[in-house]
């Protein structure tokens, strides 16, 4: 009923307006208004249908505009803002806070500070200090975040703070610290060095400048600044092998010189040197026994190396005696050194109780250098090689004078000592008379014990009756006398006989007269002496190497059998040599020098005619040779024996003849032909 009532009061009304209308009448039409209203800004009032309306947000202190609002929808986010009324409408300024964000230790955009809108996010960025780290933003003592950058939305004006810890470097010399030689590390945070071990290597401590703080391998510390922890070790080297005489061996020639061998040691049938990393030099203890105690050697010497890895010397120890050595390291060796300039060096080595007679041995020990971590080795063994000068012999004298060690083979004199009325009767060793000779010259060939017998001079006179030669007659008891032979023509002597019996074999025989006697000189036909054989240089061959050295054989024939056989027969004195200056010449008168061969109880050795000089040539007969002799020292033989005339560009040849013993039945040989073989200094 309620709509059907309003539906005809519309229709009324329509029907008065458009009655109005239609029947002429006339009223001016008012313009429509609109009222705008603001809420939180200024430009609101009335305003005509679709005029433009213009309104401004005020923005207080600490705010920003957002947007206008109308009925709680958002129309516009300007300020100002323009637009055309349509309707009556309220329009509503809508604000947010601005937070000041303070950053200390970082930066926001590049600032200390900055103003954040409410609801924005933001980032601080952490300032980065050289010897800092980093360990986190906070709001007092509230950790907000463990990020350098470190981004959030403010609730409100806020203070943050990055916070930083010192770091220190630790750096590690001979260990590992985290696996590596450095770390950076927090202030007071424990940390822990470990040592490098190695082959050989024996840890000492831990080092910080020159105090040791720790003798654990592992070490664990605070670390409060930068440091550099050491780990102190030594290397021990390696001692010498010695039980096969290794490290020194000294093997005699059989010459006149030696070889050395210093320096050689076997790994399986490899050579190894004792010069190894570390190695500064190797010393040589000297022993009077292999079985003496280590530390009680009589002397040193040491070798170094002067060019390393190449050459070497060994020295005394201050350095003042010295002899070059050989080949290359693990094979250090002096081959062939002259004998006096080597026990020279070992006089030197030992000082003023070096005894020639003693026999002397050798332990080594290698050297580390020194304020190295390399330390000195142990000493090797004392090895079973020796080193003597020479062979001794003591010599007891009862009765006389003369006791004493001599060497070996070297001539030896005793003098009796005879009392007022007594002359010597004999000099007897194990009861068997040597001789009546005072004093009484012998070679001293092994230990002997020789007695002087003596007696009182009897007062009766004794006959002396020599058949075939001078100087028997009348001798007091006591005396001595002299007899010598007359040689008759085309005869030799052979010796003296008394009873048929031979009492020597020397033209002058002297002895004691103690009873009448007669002394017979025996003679017999000429025997000459074997020319030598010399038609492929069997007595003189010279062999040159062409490397400095020089072989030269002296005393080579060969027998039926093809063996090698002597010139020294029965007989023979000295081999003789004439050189010539052609293989052609005239043997008898173009000879420009001689040299001889002679033999002794050490053996052969050539010697210019005087006997001035010499060079020893080996110890068996028909083997007399010599064997890499220098050349300057071969040479330097040659130019003595033939003089002012020496050219070092000529050849010289040779022929030989073997030179029978004086006043024997024996006489020289003829001279051999010329050999094919020649000496030229300048080969």
């Amino acid at each position: 009923m309620k709509k059907i009532i309003g539906k005809a009061a519309f229709v009324l009304s329509l029907s008065i307006v458009l009655i109005f209308t239609a029947s002429g009448c006339s009223q001016k039409p008012q313009p429509e208004s609109f009222t705008v209203t603001v809420a939180g800004g200024t430009g609101g009032g009335a305003f005509a249908k679709d005029a433009d309306c213009t309104v401004t947000a005020v923005v207080a202190d600490g705010k920003f505009f957002t947007e206008w609002t109308a009925a709680g929808q958002s129309v516009s986010k300007l300020n100002p803002y323009t637009f055309k009324v349509t309707k009556d409408i309220e329009l509503t300024a809508n604000f947010k806070n601005l937070y000041t964000v303070t950053v200390a230790g970082g930066k926001i955009n590049g600032q200390a500070s900055a103003v954040i809108k409410e609801g924005e996010s933001v980032t601080a960025v952490a300032d980065t200090l050289g010897g800092k780290r980093f360990t986190g933003w906070y709001d007092g003592n509230t950790l907000l975040s463990a990020n350098a950058g470190y981004t959030f939305t403010p609730a409100g004006s806020c203070s943050i703070t990055a916070r930083f810890t010192n770091t220190f470097t630790v750096t590690v010399v001979n260990g590992r610290i985290n696996g590596m030689t450095t770390a950076v590390v927090d202030e007071n945070s424990n940390v822990t060095v470990v040592f490098d071990a190695g082959e050989s290597k024996v840890f000492d401590g831990w080092k910080i400048g020159d105090t040791t703080v720790s003798t654990a391998a592992e070490y664990t510390f605070a670390v409060t600044a930068d440091v550099t922890v050491t780990a102190a070790y030594h290397i021990t080297l390696i001692t010498p092998k010695n039980d096969a005489n290794q490290m020194f061996n000294k093997k005699p020639s059989g010459y006149s010189d030696m070889i050395v061998e210093v320096d050689r040691q076997k790994d399986g049938d490899n050579r190894v040197t004792v010069f190894t990393e570390g190695a500064d030099y190797a010393i040589f203890y000297l022993y009077t026994s292999s079985a003496a105690n280590k530390e009680n050697s009589v002397g040193q010497f040491k070798m170094v190396q002067t060019i390393k890895g190449a050459n070497a010397i060994i020295s005394t120890m201050d350095g003042a005696h010295s002899i070059n050595i050989g080949s290359t390291p693990g094979d250090y060796f002096f081959d062939r050194v002259n004998n006096a300039v080597f026990y020279a060096f070992i006089e030197a080595a030992v000082g003023q109780s070096y005894d020639r007679f003693q026999s002397y041995y050798v332990a080594a020990q290698v050297k580390g250098i020194e304020g190295s971590v390399y330390r000195d080795s142990g000493i090797s063994e004392i090895g079973t090689s020796a080193i003597r000068q020479a062979e001794g012999v003591n010599i007891t004298v009862i009765g006389g004078t003369g006791s004493g060690t001599y060497e070996k083979n070297t001539s030896c004199t005793v003098t009796a000592t005879v009392g007022e009325g007594y002359y010597l009767v004999k000099w007897t060793v194990d009861g068997a008379e040597v001789s009546t000779d005072n004093p009484y010259t012998f070679t001293a060939a092994q230990d002997t014990v020789i007695t002087a017998v003596t007696a009182p001079i009897p007062e009766e006179k004794f006959t002396v009756t020599v058949e075939g030669g001078t100087g028997g007659g009348e001798f007091t008891a006591g005396e001595h006398c002299t007899v010598t032979p007359t040689v008759p023509e085309g005869k030799g002597f052979i010796g003296w006989t008394v009873s048929g019996v031979q009492v020597s074999a020397s033209a002058s025989y002297t002895f004691t007269v103690t009873a009448d006697i007669t002394v017979t000189a025996v003679f017999g036909n000429l025997v000459a002496l074997d020319t030598p054989e010399n038609g492929s240089n069997q007595m003189f061959n010279y062999l040159g190497y062409g490397d400095g050295r020089n072989t030269t054989e002296f005393d080579r024939q060969k027998d039926g059998e093809g063996k090698s056989k002597t010139a020294f027969t029965q007989g023979a004195d000295y081999i003789l040599y004439y050189v010539y200056t052609s293989q052609t010449a005239d043997k008898a008168a173009d000879q420009i020098a001689t040299f001889k061969l002679v033999k002794d109880a050490t053996g052969g050795k050539i010697m210019t005619m005087d006997g001035a000089l010499s060079i020893g040539c080996g110890t068996e007969p028909g083997n007399y040779y010599i064997d890499n002799s220098p050349k300057a020292t071969y040479f330097a033989f040659f130019e003595a024996v033939i003089g002012g005339s020496f050219d070092q560009n000529q050849k010289y040849y040779f022929a030989a003849q073997v030179i029978a013993v004086a006043d024997s039945i024996y006489t020289d040989s003829g001279i051999s032909q010329i050999g094919g073989s020649y000496i030229l200094y300048n080969r």
